[in-house]
């Protein structure tokens, strides 16, 4: 997840004027932390409670997987058409 982190850091970073940049950064770490504990919190209490089933973890994965694919596409769907609008260098 660090590599999606450092990405939308860097969003945020070019899209917010200068003087915006530094709230949007505070905004976006204090987001990023919120949802790191809840989803830490999350995770555990699903895995507590399905403590003998021996496919919970797999199925976690499994669903963390696709999380991040369907927000990877989610990112580039958004994004591919600003950066399109750049001329190459």
């Amino acid at each position: 997840m660090t590599f999606t982190q450092i990405t939308m850091a860097n969003t945020v970073t070019r899209t917010l004027s200068g003087p915006q940049t530094g709230v949007g950064m505070v905004v976006y770490m204090m987001a990023s932390f919120i949802a790191g504990a809840v989803g830490t919190s999350v995770l555990g209490a699903v895995l507590d409670g399905r403590a003998g089933d021996s496919g919970t973890f797999g199925s976690v994965f499994g669903w963390f997987a696709v999380w991040i694919f369907a927000a990877a596409l989610l990112y580039f769907a958004v994004f591919a058409r600003k950066s399109g609008s750049r001329s190459a260098v």
